[in-house]
């Protein structure tokens, strides 16, 4: 887990973040969207992703105005997995990633 990964939350709005670096962060390894790292809440595209050490940063690029993630994986696909890919941009997508110079902020608004 990222060392410096630190959790906050307000129960009276009903918000929590969790303050990382980009930089440091493990997109896989570390947990920091919701609690397990996505590692183990995806082990089949954690399995064929060809760099299963890739930080949030390197990941999650600029494109224009809009930031996309750039998914890299040993092989296509199979149609299974592509569902499997959309549940974890649904995850990944729920969080709001807000990136200064010295860290990233990540920001989830609760059901």
């Amino acid at each position: 887990m990222d060392k410096d990964v630190k959790t906050h939350s307000k129960p009276h709005n009903k918000v929590s973040w969790k303050e990382c670096s980009g930089e440091t962060t493990s997109f896989w390894k570390d947990g920091w969207v919701g609690g397990a790292p996505l590692c183990l809440q995806f082990p089949r595209l954690f399995s064929i992703a060809t760099d299963k050490d890739v930080k949030v940063r390197e990941l999650r690029v600029r494109e224009g105005n809009m930031w996309v993630w750039k998914w890299l994986w040993r092989r296509r696909l199979f149609v299974w997995e592509d569902d499997l890919l959309g549940l974890l941009v649904e995850v990944v997508d729920s969080w709001v990633v807000r990136e200064d110079v010295d860290r990233c902020m990540v920001v989830e608004a609760r059901r």
